[in-house]
């Protein structure tokens, strides 16, 4: 059985993303839920994840993306 990474970080539902954003920390907040109380944890290999910076950031975003964000 192939497993699948799951990244995780609770301080990402603290962060409030602009009313447009697709991203919304409820979504976030709901997913990570189902995924405990349904026990597949044991079925991912869980990675808690670190903010990006800036640098890293500008790697897949437009720089001036970024500074607007």
């Amino acid at each position: 059985m192939r497993k699948v990474s799951y990244l995780y970080n609770d301080s990402i539902t603290h962060y409030h993303f602009s009313k447009e954003h697709p991203m919304k920390t409820k979504r976030i907040k709901m997913a990570h839920s189902l995924i405990q109380n349904y026990e597949l944890c044991d079925y991912l290999t869980m990675f808690q994840s670190k903010e990006a910076s800036k640098d890293e950031l500008n790697l897949f975003h437009d720089p001036c993306y970024v500074d607007y964000l």
